[in-house]
């Protein structure tokens, strides 16, 4: 993804990973819910989407890329929450 976009001429500017079934937390549990649907609003957990506004904000990103395919609500709704274009990689970004 990153050297795609430095071929149409963008800059990198963060990447964050949401990993599932691994967890820091002291209690388990984390594999155990590896069958639960992602959040169907925007495909990210609430922490995760902190994570992604806060570094949004501090490197004054214009869009947010996104690896996995995303439905149109998802987009919008993460939009939404990031004050930013959303694309996922699928999408024809090339044009954008």
């Amino acid at each position: 993804m990153e050297s795609a976009v430095r071929q149409l001429g963008g800059l990198t500017v963060g990447r964050l990973l949401q990993r599932r079934g691994v967890s820091r937390s002291k209690t388990p549990g984390g594999a155990s819910r590896m069958d639960r649907p992602l959040s169907q609003r925007t495909l990210f957990s609430t922490g995760k989407v902190e994570e992604l506004v806060s570094q949004i904000n501090a490197s004054e990103a214009e869009v947010l890329l996104v690896h996995n395919a995303l439905t149109d609500g998802q987009k919008r709704a993460l939009s939404e929450l990031t004050e930013c274009t959303v694309l996922s990689f699928t999408d024809d970004f090339a044009a954008f």
